[in-house]
């Protein structure tokens, strides 16, 4: 096992492997800033190159692009105050305040050190513990796994700003829109009004874009957000930057709790980091000594999302390779580039393929490492797109939108109808301060929460939050993260009584 460790170390460096490694790291950085392109569809234009290679090129290939995405996704995120992916979308919050305040390399430096070493811990947490790893996710069946989705829904009100009825109005809209198309279970279609369009559901890319991006499109279109960037300093210098890697020495606990986060929700199948990131994002703001400040451009708003949508890729990565099961959508179709490959992920997948499986592993620390020590170096230079004019930006950033829309939405052109059926809301909201993010949440939270929540009620009957003691566990947990305002005042409360 010692040997195929240390060769899995060093294989992403080999001659052979190397430019693969390397391409799959620019293309996934690349794409990853742009918005809406998401990882899904990075691997969809590798994978015909990557079924032509060897497995171990061919793989490292298409792991090495989805490591860093977020990465890439997280500048966007500050500097235009749209998310290159899902995953990004709780860093708008802070990230781009902080830009308006002209501080954008200090969170640019924020982002890529979370991302960097979130992504690179996360896999070597994960490293020694595979053993005792398989015993612990197999026991989170659909009961467990609903009430760790429900734990992320319950956030909704917490990662809004001042008044929480502005984060669970759209939280439950987000919901509400989860439910359009067929019900799995009674066979029926919902909110569909007819339209055949409908029956699969809304598609999540113009959904997203219509939300966030096609918003600051009309935004800056409308001079409001060239405005407000023409009143801070333009130059971002590298001495910004690096400040803003010291922020993860400054929370570190924060970061050691938020990595930990992101490597559970990636090794427990099905969640991905749609859902981690606003967990972290709302336990960052409840341990804040200034919660009122999140959402004004704390530090703490950029680091604990940022880690944890990476640290979930080293998690995501290995639920596939030893148990054979995607830890999330993107994992779903690597799973199918191995079985092109001839491989066959599972708990065999440890004494087979050993050293190609801690190769795969090693290929999501090292991209992390380099993807973060490439933006570095490019930090500066790119900062300077956030104050093009906007007469420039904006037609930039609305064709990068229209291409994502219709690369996301499978070539479908009717998906156009949706990204501008939806821009409306997502601009009414932005102007009334209703949280956008909350629908998002609601959006991607709410199918997979009403699926196990049916499947949960058919395999262990009405009583599951109780009937196990993990479900017992987080149901506690659960009932504590809503209640906790109460739960505090009567804690405060009792201290007083007893003084």
């Amino acid at each position: 096992m010692i040997e195929a460790f240390l060769n899995g170390m060093v294989n992403p460096f080999q001659l052979s492997i190397l430019p693969y490694f390397l391409m799959g790291i620019a293309l996934s950085l690349t794409l990853g800033f742009l918005p809406g392109i998401a990882v899904f569809h990075i691997l969809a234009v590798l994978l015909p190159v990557a079924v032509i290679l060897n497995p171990m090129q061919g793989l490292t290939l298409l792991v090495a692009s989805t490591s860093v995405g977020a990465t890439g996704g997280s500048i966007a995120s500050v500097l235009f105050n749209i998310p290159g992916d899902s995953s990004n979308a709780a860093t708008l919050l802070d990230g781009y305040p902080m830009t308006l305040k002209g501080q954008a390399g200090r969170a640019m430096g924020i982002a890529l050190a979370a991302s960097g070493l979130g992504g690179t811990l996360g896999v070597l947490v994960l490293l020694p513990v595979i053993p005792l790893i398989r015993p612990v996710v197999l026991s989170f069946q659909s009961a467990e796994i609903f009430l760790m989705v429900a734990i992320g829904l319950a956030f909704i009100g917490e990662i809004s700003r001042g008044n929480a009825l502005r984060g669970l109005i759209p939280g439950l809209l987000g919901i509400l829109l989860a439910m359009i198309g067929l019900d799995g279970f009674s066979g029926d279609y919902r909110f569909t009004f007819g339209t055949s369009y409908l029956m699969d559901g809304l598609p999540l890319v113009p959904v997203f874009l219509g939300i966030f991006a096609l918003p600051q499109v009309i935004d800056l279109a409308a001079g409001a957000s060239g405005a407000a960037l023409s009143k801070v300093i333009p130059n971002v210098t590298f001495r910004e930057v690096f400040e803003g890697t010291k922020e993860i020495f400054r929370h570190r606990w924060l970061f050691i709790r938020t990595l930990f986060l992101g490597v559970w929700f990636g090794v427990l199948p099905g969640i991905g980091s749609g859902g981690a990131i606003w967990v972290a994002y709302a336990h960052a703001k409840q341990t804040s000594k200034r919660p009122e400040e999140f959402g004004t451009g704390r530090p703490e708003g950029i680091l604990a999302p940022e880690t944890v949508n990476n640290a979930c890729t080293g998690g995501d990565l290995l639920t596939t390779l030893v148990f054979g099961i995607p830890g999330s959508a993107t994992m779903a179709f690597l799973l199918g580039a191995f079985l092109l490959a001839g491989i066959q992920p599972g708990p065999g997948m440890i004494y087979e393929h050993l050293e190609l499986s801690f190769t795969l592993l090693w290929t999501v620390a090292w991209a992390n490492v380099i993807g973060v020590i490439v933006c570095l170096i490019l930090t500066t230079r790119i900062a300077r797109l956030a104050y093009l004019s906007p007469k420039v930006l904006a037609p930039i950033i609305l064709a990068l939108v229209l291409i994502a829309t219709f690369v996301g939405s499978n070539e479908d052109l009717t998906a156009y109808i949706i990204l501008f059926a939806i821009a409306p809301l997502g601009y009414a909201m932005m102007k009334l301060g209703y949280n956008r993010a909350s629908l998002v949440l609601g959006y991607v939270l709410g199918e997979l929460a009403e699926r196990r929540f049916q499947l949960a009620l058919q395999t262990r009957g009405p009583l599951f939050p109780v009937n196990s003691p993990i479900s017992a566990i987080l149901t506690l947990i659960l009932l504590t993260v809503i209640f906790q305002r109460q739960l505090g005042r009567l804690f405060r409360t009792f201290r007083r009584r007893i003084a």
